[in-house]
């Protein structure tokens, strides 16, 4: 079924009134409409023949769901365009342009009273001349009656001037009681002009200063009209985008409550969406069979319906040289917050694409009744890539044009993925970043350095399978999992399945994870919903691919930041092998256990751990942990490069771990634990120690096994982040008011 078109014709002129020849007229739809099942093309445009004469063809857009508008612009060789909105009745026949037009408001009423105010001074005037050629006439006795008359018709407009000042709330009736006001100014004059023909010199020259005052009434009132015809003396300042005046809108309380507000994120619940296959009821587009350039007219429907919100930047050629890769960007005026978002990497994949699109039609559809959306809109700048692989798009391919899987062509642990085979789905290609498609997104990431996360939308085939929520996410970095938990905590029923696989591949989300942002592989398992691309699929992926993003939306930290200022833990572990460890009978350092790392911020270092030995006899072990940090005292080991660390502390007889060996056959495990804080000092990096003293009082003594837990949390707390207890000196009391310091060296 072919879409329905009206011809709308019209005439373009330049500004001297000759026809502007080769005028382009371009008409673009203000939101999303379908009809009867198709989607309406959001862009028409034409030319103007020699004579200034077009026909352009446009949907009629009362046979739309909402309403819509086209907003039709006019470029010739005059410096400046010409924009206005149509809105295009239904029915058959061409139609002319010109009553089609949505004329803009009247100007405010200030401005109108203003220019009221100067007729009714202008009327005035003419009544006060009239009077003195009334004066005249009488003084000449010459048709006096006449004067009379003339005088009784400019009081009248006076009067009618009057009462145009204290109504000016209509604007319109102001005009026209101040162009008949003006006519009665003239009137008059005329008649104490005919009056003066017979009277003396001075009537004469009163009564066409009567006149003058009437004509310049006139030329007000033309003013006036001149302002209403003016878009920038009019709309603009006295309507807002609901058509109603700035101040009946801050009269108006539920005007401004109604505006969300949205203190964390929540699970957002899409509404029903409308298919994507041309086999069910009420489908919008073809999922399956659409090209390249429909889906991205999908997209450009966005554009349209917000272009204060939505900008579109084609990035280049594919590796086909076919289709272009197009970035849009949905930027707030005053955001927050940048999160790229990019879909479509595999050609084939193309449900996480509509998802993605059905959630920012959302966000501009329904951002002012929720609040989730609403932060989005206000806050967040999306970076959006919908159509990664064009070609393979076009060809419901996974590889690209070349070949290669481009979710495989990132530069991260390249050397340690091994599919070379060009057969293989998942070949990564001759080199990182060998495909153009690649190079576009790594650029995109560079230009965009300050976003917080880089979601990747897939999806599988429809298998039912790989759980309702499949999500994978980077093994090293800051990989999100605190945020994809929340989201998945909110999401899940008690029937779904979740899905989480650590990957090690170099993919986009991986790569974006080492450049510091949170990186994230979300997919989506058509099976569990349905059929692909019907209404249930769409809002199944949607309520998924939106919550992530709105998660990620909400992060309360950078990735970043998690990496360099969160708690982390080392574990050290030794077994006897072919390397043997004996301790002598003097207390020295084991310099295998000898642990030097860097630490992120001010904190403190917990460690626990064991120690086994075994020897050939009795022997009395003592083993002592010692810990410190560079560059600060009385902590420090800088100091003296013959007494690092802690060593004089922990040689005390109260510190040290003792046990003992009794035969040849025995084991003996030593525990030990040790707390100790770490602060900044200086201009280098805050590094820590951890290492281990031992004896025995005999020889033949080995170390069998060494097992150590080094635990940093960051805290901010000074001197006061560890304190030391001890009982002694306070026997009986117990150790809570003997408070220690470590000592200074």
């Amino acid at each position: 079924m072919a879409l329905k078109t009206r011809p709308i014709k019209g005439t373009v002129y330049t500004p001297d009134g000759k026809p502007a020849a080769g005028a382009k007229i371009q008409a673009k739809l203000n939101r999303f409409e379908t009809d009867g099942g198709i989607v309406v093309p959001f862009h028409a445009e034409t030319k103007a023949d020699e004579n200034g004469n077009y026909t352009i063809n446009l949907w009629p857009n009362e046979r739309g769901t909402g309403s819509s508008s086209y907003r039709v612009t006019v470029r010739s060789a005059s410096p400046q365009d010409v924009s206005f909105n149509v809105v295009v009745p239904d029915g058959n026949g061409a139609l002319s342009m010109d009553p089609l037009i949505d004329r803009p408001p009247y100007p405010p009423i200030d401005q109108a009273q203003e220019a009221i105010q100067k007729a009714q001074a202008a009327a005035s005037t003419a009544v006060a001349n009239a009077q003195v050629a009334e004066n005249a006439a009488s003084q000449t006795g010459t048709d006096a009656s006449n004067a009379e008359a003339a005088s009784l018709a400019a009081q009248q407009a006076a009067s009618d001037a009057q009462n145009i000042a204290t109504q000016f709330g209509d604007v319109q009736g102001a005009i026209d009681a101040a162009t008949s006001a003006a006519n009665s100014a003239s009137s008059s004059a005329s008649t104490a002009t005919g009056a003066a023909n017979t009277a003396s010199d001075k009537a004469l020259e009163a009564a066409q200063s009567a006149a003058e005052a009437g004509t310049a009434a006139q030329v007000k009132v033309d003013e006036l009209k001149d302002d209403l015809a003016d878009p920038s003396k009019g709309a603009a300042m006295v309507a807002t985008q609901d058509g109603r005046s700035v101040q009946e809108n801050l009269d108006d309380a539920s005007y401004l409550s109604a505006r969300p507000i949205s203190a964390g994120y929540a699970l957002w619940h899409p509404p029903a969406l409308e298919p994507m296959r041309v086999d069910k009821p009420g489908w919008i587009f073809d999922g399956f069979s659409s090209t390249v350039a429909q889906a991205y007219d999908l997209w450009d429907q966005l554009l349209a319906a917000a272009p204060d919100y939505v900008t579109k930047t084609a990035l280049g050629p594919d590796s086909s040289g076919q289709y272009d890769v197009v970035r849009y960007v949905f930027a707030p005026q005053r955001y927050e917050k940048t999160i790229i978002v990019c879909a479509n990497c595999h050609g084939g994949e193309k449900q996480g694409q509509y998802a993605l699109w059905f959630f920012l039609r959302e966000v501009i559809r329904s951002w002012k009744e929720n609040p989730q959306l609403g932060y989005i809109r206000n806050n967040v700048r999306l970076v959006v890539i919908p159509i990664s692989n064009p070609w393979g798009y076009a060809t419901s391919t996974r590889k690209n044009f070349n070949g290669v899987n481009l979710n495989r062509n990132f530069d991260y642990r390249w050397a340690d993925y091994p599919l070379v085979d060009p057969s293989h789905e998942d070949y990564k290609g001759t080199a990182a970043f060998s495909e153009v498609e690649a190079q576009y997104l790594r650029d995109t990431l560079a230009q965009f350095p300050e976003a917080i996360a880089c979601i990747d939308i897939h999806n599988f085939g429809s298998q039912g399978t790989q759980g309702n929520y499949p999500y994978y996410q980077p093994a090293e970095y800051a990989d999100g999992s605190d945020i994809v938990d929340n989201v998945l905590a909110s999401l899940k029923r008690p029937t779904d399945t979740v899905r989480i696989v650590r990957s090690y591949s170099p993919s986009l989300a991986n790569y974006a994870a080492s450049l510091g942002m949170y990186g994230g592989n979300p997919e989506f398992d058509p099976g569990y919903y349905g059929s692909l691309f019907d209404s249930l699929n769409n809002q199944e992926s949607c309520r998924w691919f939106g919550n992530i993003i709105l998660g990620f939306a909400y992060a309360p930290s950078s990735a970043l930041r998690v990496q360099n200022l969160g708690p982390f833990a080392k574990y050290v572990w030794w077994s006897r092998g072919t390397t043997q460890i004996t301790l002598g009978t003097s207390n020295a350092e084991i310099e295998e256990f000898h642990l030097n790392m860097d630490i992120p911020c001010s904190g403190y270092v917990k460690i626990t751990g064991t120690i086994n030995v075994l020897g050939t006899g009795p022997a009395l072990v003592r083993i002592a942990p010692y810990f410190g940090q560079n560059g600060s005292r009385p902590y420090g080991y800088n100091d003296s490069p013959t007494q690092p660390f802690f060593r004089a502390a922990y040689h005390e007889a109260e510190t040290q771990n003792l046990g003992w060996i009794r035969d040849a056959d025995d084991r003996l495990c030593i525990p030990f634990v040790a707390l100790f804080p770490v602060t900044r000092n200086g201009p280098e990096v805050l590094k820590a120690v951890v290492g281990m003293f031992a004896s025995a009082s005999a020889s033949g003594v080995q170390v069998h096994r060494y097992r150590c837990m080094i635990e940093f949390t960051p805290c901010s707390l000074g001197d006061n982040r560890v304190e030391y207890y001890s009982p002694y000196g306070n026997e009986g009391q117990g150790a809570a008011g003997n408070t220690l310091r470590l000592p200074n060296k």
